[in-house]
């Protein structure tokens, strides 16, 4: 019998997961499928119990679902405490387990692009559950300061108070000249949208590294235009490919190259 893993949000026809774990599935010649599951928020308080009637063996979440599974799990990681988001999920023994394979992910995609942390300065775009994992990605390598940038700072206040950043909103932050990196981690310029960019191109050419979430497209026009200006750029594709592995591994309890 193939076992069962899948992918849990509210819009998920961009997503690229199926593809890429079923790829891995096929490498490490492993009996699985892979499904997207869209769940209406009105149902999202049920989907830890309806994995386990359905007799599913793990999934990964995704927006808007990160936080709200939190309390239908028996246990969660230490990194997923921390962050405060669980996006990997395994069944077992009738139990469900939570851990967050985005901040290995992101680590990952970081050491890809060459990007230098320890010492500088990054701004991040957005204040959802991504951003929680980017915060303490850069926070654990040693960045010199960490500012989010939203257009709900009191929301955001709320909701980031144990993690020590400065919270701005976007008109503070078109009035910052320069810094080392920027993070995009909203939605912006993902597929079908893809000419929308979160900052303008003038404010882009302030730093000196670009990072987007986004991965569908695998080069969006914020890191095309990072690009043309010099700066150094990491995809969020190679984050999403990494995250992958390490959620195959929790499932598995193997370690897969």
């Amino acid at each position: 019998m193939k076992a069962k893993y899948g992918l849990i949000g509210k819009q998920l026809h961009y997503s690229l997961s199926p593809q890429i774990h079923h790829a891995s599935f096929k490498i490490n010649h492993i009996r699985a499928e892979y499904a997207l599951y869209e769940v209406d928020e009105s149902k999202s308080m049920q989907i830890v119990q309806a994995l386990k009637t359905l007799g599913i063996d793990g999934v990964n979440v995704t927006m808007p679902y990160k936080q709200i599974v939190i309390p239908q799990l028996n246990e969660i990681s230490e990194e997923a405490k921390k962050i405060g988001a669980v996006n990997t999920i395994k069944i077992k023994n009738g139990k469900a387990y939570g851990y967050n394979t985005d901040y290995h992910g992101i680590l990952d995609m970081l050491d890809y692009g060459d990007i230098e942390i320890e010492g500088n300065d990054f701004y991040i775009l957005g204040a959802g559950g991504s951003a929680r994992s980017v915060i303490w990605c850069l926070k654990d390598r040693g960045a010199s300061s960490v500012t989010i940038v939203t257009r709900d700072v009191s929301a955001a206040s709320k909701a980031l108070d144990d993690t020590d950043v400065n919270i701005i909103n976007y008109d503070e932050f078109n009035r910052v000249e320069s810094g080392y990196g920027v993070v995009n981690t909203t939605p912006r310029g993902l597929a079908p949208n893809v000419d929308d960019m979160a900052i303008s191109e003038e404010k882009l050419r302030c730093f000196k590294a670009a990072i987007d979430l986004v991965y569908n497209p695998e080069e969006t026009k914020f890191l095309k235009i990072a690009k043309r200006h010099g700066l150094k750029t990491t995809t969020g594709l190679y984050m999403l490919v990494a995250q992958a592995t390490r959620a195959q591994e929790i499932w598995y309890d193997s370690k897969f190259d």
